[in-house]
């Protein structure tokens, strides 16, 4: 009986153990130790739906201090005593935790209740940091401090805490002031459970709902859920659209609503629980960083090895303008763009590898696209040969310079062969070429052309050229041939040989002639006229009259019709005046230097009054270099004149020799600037018109 109730006793010990305590061993040591980091610092837990400060924990119990100061201010006593207890200071601690702890809650609160600190007790926690003792100005309090309970250093005076800076006043205050009330109290850990929630990240967002770190104790052993903290990210910033960061974590759920919306909620299973938040990120920040990081990865992708040097300098900055227009780009449209067109831009850069295939390529397709059946028969097998060898030499080549060398060798080895296309256009050339026939093929005094030339274009590479010979025998002497069409002056046969002369890649033709006659001059019918038959199949007669005093040069057209006449009369020895010009049409009169008469030449030294009273329709007179002297009143007749043209010195212009011209007419003297300087000064003098103007031409080398 005896051994039964002493094995009862046992076993109701250990109940007591067990049963009355259960949360002892499981909550206040488990793994970690969760009190540790928060003691004496201003992380809130949160108790009764109350803000508090943890200030102290042992094995079974933790002391809580409210964060602020609670109700309105008190005295600390209202008969001039500094004792605690009966004091109004207890009593207003004793009715705010009647009032304002919840019944539930102080099942959990230790047999003490809620009291006032010690100054032992807060100087301990000061020296941790003061931080946790500092609190804002109590309701109607005289002074930012709270009462403790611990005496002051007379009967009148309480020590207090200095809410502005944490510092404790041993000495006290005098105890009918009204300061702030700040309660603790001590929990039993066997009636509460702990949780505590730390979020991290969430970087570029504002937080609202609950904190970011969350401690609490619940009632028993049920813990409660955390209050819901919602992330917002700041305008232009996205969270991420997938993250190994959204899932749930000891109960607890990150959860993204939207693009800019993260929530993290739930009820914690573990005493402590970290939980990562992503960041919000700007979406045109993070896709440059992405666009870049991938040419980064394009370019560390290629072996600077296979380019050539300039070619990876050009890659190089392709990757860097690509970087440059992607940080410039204010849209994800054109940062895309920008990235696309530095890949499209460095892929475009080739390797020697590829460089090398491309000029293969190429030139196989040159040599391929000659085909020896298009050229003449005698050079068909050269080509057929010559492509073989630059086929096999450009298959053979490792570098570019080689398939260069196989094309130029190929390329030279066909220069000289000639295909049937230019073959029959030189044959063309050739046969455009004859003689010159005709009335303009009569002597005249002036070089004739002898042939008409080819209206076909030779080939490049080709030239034609010509050699005159009075003989039918092809010149030996290659210096003969030139370019220059061919002419001769003198009546008689001539030899035209041609030929087509290639360059050094190109042969020469076989030279052809035509034979090309200049007919002798027709002399006139009239006696003691001279006839001159003009190339352009005009002709000119020059006849002296009767009288040994006039000279008389008519033009004719192609059909003998009279175009104009030119009245001379003798003056001393062989010069001439120029007495009228006859003509219902001609515009332009040239006064010739010199005229041909009997075989004598004559000079035109004079031109006389009125010489235009025939001729009123002309604008242009020519003056040739012989003449000196332009009479009175020459241009008496010239009111349609309105261009001069003095070629020689003159010597004496006389008085209104041309103020019957247009009133702006101009007067162009060729001669050198010294006659110029005579002839401006004989033609001003004589009296021009109005806007007349005279200007020096300067003679032709």
């Amino acid at each position: 009986m005896k051994k039964k109730k002493r094995l009862l006793g046992i076993l109701l010990s250990l109940a007591l153990v067990l049963g009355l305590i259960p949360g002892m061993s499981l909550t206040a040591y488990a793994d970690d130790d969760p009190y540790a980091g928060i003691k004496n610092t201003t992380t809130v837990v949160k108790f009764d739906n109350k803000d508090w400060y943890l200030i102290d924990y042992d094995v079974s119990t933790v002391t809580l201090l409210s964060k602020e100061c609670v109700g309105d201010a008190s005295v600390f006593s209202s008969n001039q005593t500094n004792t605690y207890s009966g004091s109004a200071v207890e009593t207003a601690v004793n009715n705010y935790y009647r009032d304002n702890i919840s019944t539930t809650a102080k099942t959990a609160v230790n047999e003490i209740g809620m009291f006032l600190l010690t100054t032992d007790q807060t100087n301990t926690i000061g020296n941790a940091g003061r931080n946790v003792l500092k609190c804002n100005q109590a309701s109607e309090a005289d002074d930012n401090s709270w009462w403790l309970c611990s005496p002051g250093q007379d009967g009148t005076r309480a020590a207090v805490v200095l809410g502005a800076s944490g510092g404790v006043n041993v000495g006290g205050i005098p105890v009918n002031y009204k300061l702030g009330v700040r309660p603790a109290l001590k929990l039993n850990l066997s009636s509460v459970i702990f949780s505590s929630v730390n979020l991290s990240g969430g970087a570029n967002a504002a937080i609202s709902g609950g904190t970011a770190t969350q401690n609490y104790f619940d009632m028993g052993n049920t813990r409660g859920a955390m209050t819901t903290v919602t992330y917002t990210a700041k305008t232009g910033y996205k969270f991420p659209e997938t993250s190994e960061l959204y899932k749930e974590t000891n109960g607890i759920t990150v959860t993204k609503t939207s693009d800019t919306v993260i929530t993290v909620s739930g009820t914690p299973t573990a005493t402590a629980t970290s939980i990562a938040v992503p960041d919000a990120t700007d979406p045109l920040a993070d896709a440059k960083t992405s666009a870049k990081a991938n040419l980064d990865t394009l370019q560390s992708g290629k072996n600077q090895n296979d380019y050539d040097a300039a070619d990876w300098t050009t890659l190089i900055q392709a990757i860097a303008n690509g970087k440059t227009a992607i940080d410039n780009a204010t849209t994800i449209d054109g940062i895309s763009t920008a990235k696309s067109n530095a890949e499209s831009a460095v892929n475009a850069v080739k390797t020697k590898a590829q460089k090398l295939a491309d000029a293969k390529t190429e030139a196989n397709a040159t040599v391929n696209a000659v085909n020896a059946t298009d050229y003449i028969e005698a050079d068909q097998q050269t080509v057929t040969n010559a492509k073989t060898t630059a086929l096999a030499a450009i298959e053979a080549a490792t570098t570019e310079e080689g398939v260069t060398t196989a094309l130029n060798n190929f390329n030279n080895a066909i220069a000289s062969c000639t295909t049937q296309a230019v073959a029959d256009q030189i044959a063309q050339v050739m046969s455009e070429v004859s003689a010159k026939t005709g009335s303009g093929m009569t002597y005249t005094g002036n070089p004739i052309q002898l042939i008409n030339t080819p209206t076909t274009a030779l080939p490049a590479g080709y030239t034609m050229k010509y050699a005159v010979t009075t003989e039918k025998t092809a010149p030996m002497d290659e210096s003969l041939y030139t370019t220059s069409i061919p002419t001769a002056t003198d009546a008689g046969t001539y030899y035209v040989w041609y030929k087509v002369v290639g360059d050094d890649s190109h042969t020469d033709s076989e030279p052809a002639c035509v034979t090309v006659t200049i007919e002798e001059q027709k002399q006139s019918q009239d006696e003691g006229d001279d006839t001159q038959q003009n190339p352009d199949g005009t002709k000119t007669v020059t006849k002296e009259n009767a009288d040994g005093k006039t000279i008389l040069v008519t033009n004719y057209s192609k059909t003998d019709e009279q175009i104009s006449q030119f009245v001379f009369k003798k003056a001393n020895g062989t010069k001439l005046d120029l007495k009228n010009v006859n003509s219902k049409s001609l515009k332009t009169v040239v006064v010739p230097a010199t005229v041909k008469a009997n075989g004598k030449t004559y000079k035109v030294t004079r031109i006389r009054k009125g010489f235009l009273k025939n001729c009123k329709q002309a604008t242009k007179v020519d003056i040739g270099k012989n003449i000196n002297t332009i009479d009175k009143n020459a241009f008496n007749y010239g009111k349609k004149v309105k261009k001069v043209v003095i070629r020689g010195k003159l010597k004496k212009v006389g008085k209104g020799a041309f103020k019957n011209t247009k009133k702006n007419v101009i007067i162009k003297v060729q001669t050198n600037a010294k006659n110029f300087e005579k002839n401006k000064k004989l033609l001003e003098k004589s009296g021009l018109p109005k806007n007349a103007t005279v200007k020096r031409v300067k003679n032709k080398k």
